[in-house]
């Protein structure tokens, strides 16, 4: 598949996923205030119990920070390649093949993040 095909096809995911994405993030984390929120306590375990789904709630919703500070400049980049027009050229091509395994590695990091929540 022609680089160009790559970044193009990144930038309709992208841009599917920065609509939907948020609001699961947020959901999940309004979920998991409800269960700190709800616990009574009835013992010292219920704080820990509260203290974790807190947590979970916060690392959830980190997605969203970590997308603006960390990722945002591999995003513009990838959706600047992804704008032009034409085939792209060999500087453009290692770019984009840069641009995207940087884009690979952050986009782990931050799905980390709700997963250890």
């Amino acid at each position: 598949m022609p680089p160009g095909t790559v970044v193009k096809l990144w930038n309709k995911i992208y841009d599917a996923g920065k609509s939907q994405n948020p609001p699961v993030a947020a959901t999940t984390a309004a979920a998991f205030l409800y269960l700190a929120w709800s616990l009574h306590p009835r013992s010292p375990t219920t704080y820990n119990l509260a203290g974790l789904y807190t947590a979970a709630a916060v690392l959830t919703v980190s997605i969203v920070p970590y997308t603006i500070l960390m990722m945002r400049p591999t995003n513009n980049a990838l959706i600047k390649l992804a704008k032009s027009r034409g085939e792209l050229t060999a500087t453009e091509v290692a770019q984009s093949n840069d641009l995207l395994g940087r884009w690979v590695v952050l986009n782990g990091i931050r799905s980390l993040l709700p997963l250890v929540g």
